[in-house]
């Protein structure tokens, strides 16, 4: 991405981060896409856990409150949030403490 953009699409979690450092660089506005938040992060992470071993369990408990506070942050520096359906939203708004588009 060269130059200074209007707008930013981010079209998934893992386009958000780099979308939302961006951001803060080189300005613009964010307009974030969210087909489904990080649920391994979040209501999933009981089923992540029982899928690794005492060392991936470990490392995800680690690791895990570190990506919730990325997600949370780049999340946070969209302008707009859009989601593709009412039950996305409902996540959306469970997890991030607001209400998309």
């Amino acid at each position: 991405m060269r130059g200074k953009a209007d707008v930013i699409i981010a079209h998934s979690g893992n386009a958000i981060f780099p979308a939302a450092v961006r951001k803060i660089i080189k300005g613009g506005k964010l307009v974030f896409l969210c087909h489904e938040p990080p649920r391994f992060l979040y209501d999933l992470w009981e089923l992540t856990l029982t899928r690794h071993g005492i060392v991936g369990k470990a490392i995800l408990h680690f690791v895990a409150p570190i990506l919730r506070f990325i997600d949370k942050w780049s999340v946070g520096k969209a302008d707009v949030s859009y989601v593709l359906s009412k039950y996305s939203a409902s996540q959306f708004k469970d997890i991030y403490g607001k209400l998309p588009l």
